[in-house]
């Protein structure tokens, strides 16, 4: 009786604990890597070969697709960006929130855009699907105070890329409960012989 009840009660039991138990992840971490086009007006330090670049890592829901344009600054955890002079990070943030708002398409990867980040004052690097988001210059810029540096592309505002996607928490459960099947299987294999 005893080895009934281990082989054909207990193995089961565990086996839907594991499908069933735990909950299934409701959010994800997203990064999205952004390349942006050459700078087509650029004022030294800048050069007409660099262009901003830079990261985010955001929680989004488990399904990320199609969402709608807003902003999502609370949910952003992480994000690195350069103008081809220096890099910025939260850090690096002296007045304001930043701006992350973007909405994606079909496939996740983010199609309308801005992003904004106010390192000081009148100093400040953004890039947006709508050039005309930003002033004076339009498009991607850099903007001091002293002495005024500016670096845009006014023509093409680059491009978004998924870094990373998250495999979905039902698919961590489905591989668990897959090992689970096979030690179960694995067992009963010894047990017979």
């Amino acid at each position: 009786m005893q080895i009934f009840a281990r082989r054909y009660i207990l193995a089961p039991a565990v086996l839907a604990a594991g499908l069933l138990g735990a909950p299934a992840a409701e959010s994800a971490a997203v990064t999205y890597l952004y390349q942006g086009s050459p700078f087509n007006l650029a004022a030294p330090p800048f050069t007409d070969e660099m262009a901003i670049t830079g990261s985010f890592t955001v929680t989004l829901p488990d399904d990320f697709t199609n969402l709608p344009l807003a902003d999502r600054e609370s949910n952003v955890t992480a994000f690195n960006f350069s103008d081809g002079v220096r890099s910025i990070t939260g850090s690096d943030l002296l007045l304001g929130s930043p701006l992350f708002e973007f909405e994606t398409g079909a496939d996740g990867n983010i199609t309308n855009w801005t992003v904004s980040l106010v390192i000081g004052f009148l100093n400040s690097l953004g890039t947006s699907s709508d050039p005309a988001a930003f002033r004076p210059t339009e498009g991607e810029f850099d903007l001091t105070l002293l002495g005024t540096r500016i670096a845009s592309n006014n023509v093409a505002p680059g491009a978004w890329t998924i870094g990373a996607i998250p495999l979905p928490g039902a698919l961590w459960l489905f591989g668990s409960g897959l090992l689970g099947l096979v030690g179960v299987a694995g067992r009963r294999k010894t047990c017979a012989y």
